[in-house]
């Protein structure tokens, strides 16, 4: 099985993380990371134990948090939604995980209320990332409020601190945060690697659907992650513990994701998704090329057969689920440093990625309509 920029039409293999990879329909993408795949994850057990201990500082974190928490609601044809949404900027851009919503300016796109406390905001959404359903927004009402920073999730270590900075859901209700740890990471879902890896906390999210969208904090109270989903441990028969004495558990996307929508959205007026034109094989633990494509930026950056990858864009790889994360977060457009071991000498090259053509485009919103550069072949029409 390998990881190939260019796949053909009805390939089967990995699901993708989009530098492209071999799949069996673009279809089945857009809602990998919904809530009810990573519950299954979830119980699929093989988690290690909670640790005790975390300090008590989440009533200073949530002092400072708080006042950038909002309601997201969303009217559609279908019916309404509500989520946990946190301001990121000053000037009323905010993020929430949003399914069932289009972007402003598209057809059929939602009403979108913004709500804190019980203050109404006439919102719109940005822009939205398909593969996770994490959508940036603005309420120009909320210009003004102190934003919550976005933080690096990448440089938060297994067993780190973190709270879910989650609103009042009202009914007295005051808001509050959990405190838990952060896990580590997950990659894969049924052996196919995630679209982009996703924190996996130990916390115990209070029940109900308030909580989605929260921002996971870190100690100096930056967000290094959204909330997706939470599960309930249930106790083992004869003990308080949960499956397998396992903790309660939680899934976050990572801070960065936002980041790249907002890049994305700022150049080229919706998400876009990278094409490199390189193949790994996804059966060894080296992240070493088997084939470059002709005329892709592979190419152009000069990657060979049998180089293998060390870092992109600054993100040390170590296995080919590291390139594919690594990859997720790149801008069509923007160059990325490239560092390699081909043979026994160190190399560097720069990769101009240009955009995959496999999933439909999103639509530009406001005005963002640049004159893009002619992409590259279509990978439809490669054997």
């Amino acid at each position: 099985m390998s990881f190939n920029p260019v796949p053909p039409p009805g390939a089967g293999g990995t699901l993708s993380r989009i530098p492209p990879t071999k799949v069996k329909s673009p279809r089945r993408r857009p809602r990998l990371l919904a809530c009810a795949a990573l519950a299954a994850l979830l119980l699929a057990g093989g988690h290690r134990p909670a640790v005790a201990g975390a300090p008590d500082d989440g009533g200073a974190l949530w002092a400072k948090a708080s006042p950038a928490l909002i309601r997201v609601e969303r009217q559609t044809a279908q019916g309404s939604e509500v989520s946990t949404g946190f301001l990121i900027r000053d000037d009323g851009t905010f993020v929430s995980v949003i399914s069932g919503v289009k972007a402003a300016g598209e057809s059929g796109a939602a009403t979108v209320t913004c709500r804190r406390g019980d203050a109404a905001f006439p919102a719109r959404i940005l822009a939205i990332d398909p593969q996770t359903l994490l959508a940036v927004g603005r309420a120009d009402g909320l210009a003004g409020t102190a934003p919550i920073p976005l933080g690096e999730s990448w440089a938060a270590d297994a067993g780190a601190f973190a709270h879910a900075a989650i609103p009042s859901a009202g009914d007295g209700d005051p808001g509050r945060c959990t405190p838990g740890r952060i896990a580590g990471r997950e990659h894969e879902f049924r052996s196919a690697p995630l679209p982009a890896s996703v924190l996996r906390l130990h916390m115990a999210v209070p029940p109900g659907g308030g909580a989605f969208g929260a921002p996971i904090l870190d100690r100096t109270g930056a967000a290094i992650g959204i909330l997706l989903v939470s599960i309930k441990a249930e106790p083992a028969a004869g003990s308080g513990a949960g499956p397998q004495g396992g903790p309660d558990l939680a899934f976050a996307l990572p801070a960065e994701i936002a980041q790249k929508i907002l890049r994305d959205y700022e150049k080229l007026g919706a998400v876009r998704y990278p094409w490199l034109g390189f193949e790994l094989d996804a059966g060894t633990t080296t992240p070493a090329i088997i084939a470059v494509k002709e005329g892709s930026p592979a190419a152009a950056a000069g990657l060979r057969t049998g180089d293998v990858i060390k870092s992109i864009a600054g993100r040390a790889v170590r296995s080919y689920q590291d390139v594919v994360d690594a990859c997720y977060y790149l801008t069509p457009g923007d160059p990325a440093p490239i560092a390699l071991l081909r043979g026994l000498e160190d190399a560097e090259a720069s990769i101009t990625p240009a955009e995959q053509t496999v999933l439909a485009r999103p639509k530009p919103i406001e005005g963002h309509n640049p004159d893009p550069a002619p992409p590259p072949p279509n990978p439809n029409d490669v054997e």
